[in-house]
């Protein structure tokens, strides 16, 4: 239940690292998420100075769409690492009689 909720917590955090952006077409499918891109918002309506770095923004004024597939492989390889990490920290740091 523990790795569920680690997954889940690591995903939404990582939406929010900011990315580069160094062209304006690039506003249009800006790509978020870790540790495969997952989630795309359109920041097209905006003009700033590039390059610039750029993060998730609003999703009532920002559109976003989740790329599905991309989604559950960035999600099975996180759930992955951490089931391996408690298993570890299980054995290292609680003593089992």
């Amino acid at each position: 239940m523990a790795s569920l909720a680690l997954t889940f917590l690591f995903l939404f955090s990582s939406l929010f690292i900011p990315v580069i952006i160094n062209k304006h077409e690039e506003l249009a499918k800006i790509k978020l998420g870790l540790p495969i891109k997952f989630l795309v918002q359109d920041q097209s309506q905006y003009d700033p100075p590039l390059p610039r770095q750029t993060y998730l923004g609003s999703a009532a004024e920002n559109p976003i769409g989740i790329l599905w597939p991309q989604f559950v492989t960035s999600f099975v390889i996180v759930f992955v690492l951490m089931c391996g990490i408690l298993t570890i920290f299980i054995k290292l740091f609680i003593i089992v009689k």
